[in-house]
Parts: C-alpha cells; sequence; structure tokens
C-alpha cells in the first residue's frame, strides 16, 4: 500500500508533465520557498509555464517536498513510496538528488514552522 493517496497522486500529474530539466529548476525553486530563501524570480520566469498556473504549480511542488521532507529517506526508502506514481526514472532521480541536497534545511524550516502555530 502506498503512503500517496490518488488524489495526492492526482496532484503531482502537473510536475510529471515538464522536462527533466524544468521539473530540477522548479524543484530547487520549491526547496527554497520551504527553505525560506529570497527566491527573486517568479517560477514563469526561470521555466516555460503559464504564469497563471505558476501559484498551483509551486503550491503542488511544496506539497510534494514538504511530504517527502518530513522522512530521513534513504534511496530505497524514496522508492518506496514515489514508485507508485507516474514519474519517470530520470524524474525520481532529480527528485531524490533535490531532497537529498536540501532535506535537512527544509525540514528545520519545517520544524520551525510546526511550532509557530
Amino acid at each position: 500500500m502506498s503512503l500517496l493517496s490518488e488524489k495526492f497522486l492526482k496532484e503531482l500529474i502537473p510536475l510529471e508533465n515538464l522536462d527533466d530539466e524544468s521539473l530540477g529548476t522548479a524543484l530547487v525553486f520549491g526547496a527554497n520557498v520551504l527553505m525560506n530563501k529570497d527566491n527573486s524570480n517568479k517560477l514563469s520566469e526561470l521555466i516555460e509555464i503559464d504564469p497563471n498556473d505558476e501559484n498551483e504549480l509551486v503550491r503542488r511542488m511544496v506539497n510534494l517536498l514538504t511530504f517527502l521532507a518530513k522522512f530521513k529517506l534513504s534511496e530505497k526508502e524514496f522508492r518506496s513510496i514515489i514508485d507508485n506514481t507516474k514519474f519517470s526514472e530520470s524524474k525520481k532521480k532529480i527528485i531524490f538528488e533535490v531532497l537529498q541536497n536540501n532535506q535537512d534545511e527544509m525540514r528545520k524550516n519545517l520544524q520551525k514552522l510546526a511550532g509557530d502555530d
């Protein structure tokens, strides 16, 4: 059984439709949102997406990264969660790399945000 619900998997479809380079750029952008780092550009200026779709795409990306960052995942554990998506192998690798490179800082910021409630 997957930790990802059908509703959550449907949320990922717009991310699955991005090419690999755009997905990588978008994920780093999403990670920066979670780490509260300055994103001086809009995502639509960095990748070719409709500016009207930008907020929704960022929301979905941040949701995915927030979910994954809650766990300290090995590659095997990551794969067991993410294998139920329709992401290509290259996209799964990109997601895992962005997660691994930013996970500690994202988790720290998420814990800080949770403490603010």
